[in-house]
C-alpha cells in the first residue's frame, strides 16, 4: 500500500521572505529563466536545472565558492557589478552552496549544511542594475542531496522543485523508526517539526529506511513563499527526474550482490505538477541517473534500468551492476496502490563491454548508452555506443567508436558522443534520422574533459544543421577528480555543419591565482567551467575568469577578459 505524507512550509517560518531586499529603486530586468534565452544545457526544454551560472536580463549571475557575482554584459561590455555571500548575514559559512536558479528578480541558492544536517534555501533579490541583496533563508532538516550527476533543484514555470533525502534509521518492530522526521526553520531560528513517522511503503531488505521528500515552492508572488511537500518512505536508493508535467522519484532497494541475479525491488512515484493525485508502480531495477528517463508524447515514461543499480546518490551512478532493460510505463499505470508492472513493460537491451561507468541519454526517438571512465578509475579502453528506438521498437544498434563513452549530448537532430582514446579526447557525431549512423570524428590530442556534469557542455543550434559546441578541457592524463579543486585549461569549441566538425580552438584560462579567503564551498563539486552562448556572443567561464571571444573564419579569438573579484 502506497503511503505518503503531506508537509506544509509557510512564509511565517521565514520572517524576512515577505520583504523586498533591494536598496535600489532601479526597475528589475526580465529573467531568462522566465522564458528568455537559456545558457544551461538542460535535459528537458522548459525545465531549468540548478547550476552555477544563469542570466538575469543583461546580467550574468555566477555562484562560486560560497559567493554570488553579477556581471553586466550590456552594450558589448563585461563589467562586474556585485559580489556577495551566498548565505544569510551572520550565518556560519562552513556549508556547501551548490545550485543557482533565477525566477524573475529572485535568485534561489540551494545548499547543504553538514553542521546543521539541513538543506538550505537562500532567497536573494537582483535589481535592474545587477545589485544583489539577501532576502531570506530557511533550512529543512535532511541528509545530503548530492549526486555526482544529478541536480537537486528544478524550476518549471513559477514552481521551484527540490529533492532532499532524510535517513530515518532502522525500522523498529512496531514499524516506527529510530530517528525523527524532518523539521523546518528560518536560518538561526528554532526547529518546527513537520510530521510524525509513517510505515514504509517498500520494506528495505537491509531494514534501513529513508524519507524521500519532494518540495514544491511557488515563486510567482514576491511577497510570499508558499511551499508544499510530499514524502515517500522506502529504501535508500533513489533517482530524481522532472518533466514539464510531473516529478518522478524511483526508489530502489539495496542491490543484490550476484551479477545478473535477481533484480532490485523498486517503487516509482509520479507527482503531477498540476496538483493531481500522486501515483506509484511497483518495478524492478534502477535507473543509471536522471538522464535514464523520458516522459514522452506517446503517454509513457521510458526508463533505461540496470538490474542491480542503486540510483544516483553520491557516486552510485559510477558503479555498474546487472542486466540492462528499457522500461516503457504507461502514465495511466501510476495508481494509488502501486501495482506491479507487467513483465512485458521491460525490453531487454544489449549488454555493454568493459567495466567503466554507464552513460546514457535520450536523443529524439532514441536512447543511447555506453561505458566510459570520466572520473579516472582506469584507462581509456575504446568502446561502442548502443542505440535503441523507444518509439518504434526493433533491434538495438551498436556503433563502434574506438573511444570511451563519457558523455552523450543532443546535437541538433543527432547526437555527439565524447570520450577518451589513447591519443586524446574524441568527439563522434551520430545521425539518428532513419537509423543510426556515425558521421564524423574529431580527436583533440592530449586532452580530457574538464567537466563531467551535463552543464559543462553546450550546443548552440543555429538551424539548418549548423551550430557550435563548447566543452571545458584539461590535460590528457588528468581525471575527473581534478575538477573539484583545479580549473579547466580552456573551453574548446567545434563548429558543426551537417554533423561534421571543424575545430575552432579554445578560450584559455589565464591561470589567475586569487587568494579568495574561501570559507564556504571550497571544493567545486559542481565544477567551475562553462561555455556560454548569449545573444550571438561567446564566453568561457573558467573559475574566477570570464573570457569573451569571437569566431573569425575558423578560429575563436579572445576579445576581452574579466577576473571576478570576491
Amino acid at each position: 500500500m502506497m503511503r505518503s505524507i503531506a508537509l506544509a512550509i509557510v512564509c511565517a517560518l521565514v520572517p524576512s521572505c515577505a520583504g523586498g531586499p533591494s536598496s535600489s529603486g532601479a526597475p528589475a530586468a526580465e529573467s531568462t529563466s522566465s522564458g528568455g534565452e537559456s545558457i544551461t544545457n538542460v535535459q528537458e526544454q522548459g525545465v531549468d536545472e540548478g547550476g552555477i551560472v544563469k542570466m538575469h536580463g543583461e546580467h550574468l549571475v555566477v555562484l562560486r565558492r560560497g559567493r554570488l557575482f553579477s556581471v553586466d554584459l550590456a552594450g558589448g561590455s563585461m563589467r562586474q557589478i556585485s559580489a556577495t555571500n551566498a548565505y544569510a548575514p551572520g550565518h556560519h559559512a562552513a556549508d556547501w552552496y551548490d545550485e543557482l536558479l533565477i525566477h524573475g528578480d529572485t535568485i534561489v541558492v540551494i545548499g547543504f549544511s553538514y553542521r546543521d544536517s539541513a538543506t538550505e534555501i537562500g532567497l536573494f533579490e537582483i535589481d535592474g542594475r545587477g545589485l544583489i541583496a539577501h532576502r531570506g533563508s530557511f533550512q529543512l532538516r535532511s541528509n545530503d542531496y548530492f549526486s555526482s550527476r544529478n541536480y537537486a533543484s528544478r524550476l518549471v514555470g513559477d514552481r521551484l522543485v527540490l529533492y532532499v533525502p532524510h535517513y530515518l534509521g532502522y525500522v523498529q518492530g512496531d514499524g516506527s523508526f529510530d530517528r525523527s522526521f524532518p523539521a523546518l526553520r528560518a536560518v538561526g531560528g528554532s526547529w518546527s517539526s513537520i510530521e510524525g513517522p509513517v510505515h514504509a511503503s517498500l520494506a528495505p531488505r537491509d531494514g534501513y529506511a529513508v524519507l524521500h521528500t519532494v518540495v514544491m515552492c511557488e515563486l510567482g508572488q514576491r511577497d510570499a513563499l508558499g511551499c508544499r511537500a510530499q514524502g515517500m518512505v522506502g529504501p535508500a536508493g533513489r533517482t530524481f527526474y522532472v518533466s514539464r508535467d510531473a516529478v518522478y522519484v524511483w526508489i530502489s532497494d539495496a542491490p543484490h550482490t550476484q551479477e545478473g541475479g535477481v533484480p532490485t525491488d523498486a517503487m516509482v512515484y509520479r507527482l503531477p505538477l498540476d496538483g493531481g493525485a500522486t501515483g506509484a508502480v511497483r518495478a524492478w531495477g534502477a535507473p543509471i541517473d536522471q538522464l535514464s528517463f523520458k516522459e514522452a508524447d506517446d503517454g509513457r515514461l521510458h526508463v533505461l534500468v540496470r538490474g542491480n543499480g542503486h540510483g544516483d546518490a553520491m557516486w552510485a551512478p559510477e558503479q555498474r551492476a546487472g542486466a540492462l532493460a528499457l522500461a516503457s510505463i504507461p502514465l495511466g499505470a501510476f495508481v494509488s496502490d502501486g501495482r506491479a508492472l507487467d513483465v512485458a513493460t521491460y525490453r531487454a537491451m544489449p549488454q555493454v563491454d568493459g567495466s567503466g561507468a554507464l552513460t546514457n541519454r535520450f536523443v529524439g526517438d532514441w536512447v543511447l548508452y555506453g561505458t566510459g571512465d570520466a572520473w579516472g578509475w582506469g584507462q581509456a579502453r575504446g568502446g561502442s555506443v548502443y542505440a535503441a528506438s523507444w518509439r518504434h521498437g526493433g533491434p538495438a544498434y551498436r556503433v563502434d567508436l574506438g573511444h570511451d563513452v563519457e558523455r552523450i549530448e543532443v546535437m541538433g537532430r543527432g547526437a555527439v558522443v565524447v570520450g577518451r582514446e589513447n591519443e586524446g579526447l574524441a568527439f563522434s557525431s551520430i545521425a539518428l534520422d532513419g537509423g543510426v549512423q556515425p558521421v564524423d570524428r574529431y580527436v583533440l590530442r592530449n586532452a580530457s574533459q574538464g567537466e563531467t556534469r551535463t552543464h559543462g557542455f553546450f550546443y548552440r543550434d543555429d538551424g539548418e544543421g549548423q551550430g557550435v559546441l563548447g566543452l571545458p578541457v584539461r590535460g590528457g592524463n588528468e581525471s575527473g577528480w581534478h575538477q573539484l579543486w583545479h580549473g579547466s585549461a580552456s573551453v574548446f569549441f567545434l563548429r558543426v555543419s551537417a554533423q561534421r566538425f571543424t575545430p575552432l580552438g579554445g578560450l584559455a584560462s589565464g591561470d589567475a591565482h586569487l587568494d579568495d579567503h574561501c570559507v564556504a564551498s571550497c571544493a567545486d563539486w559542481y565544477g567551475n567551467a562553462r561555455p556560454i552562448f548569449w545573444r550571438g556572443r561567446v564566453f568561457a567561464l573558467l573559475g574566477y575568469e570570464l573570457v569573451e571571444g569571437r569566431v573569425v573564419a575558423d578560429r575563436v579569438e579572445e576579445t576581452a577578459r574579466l577576473v571576478l573579484r570576491p
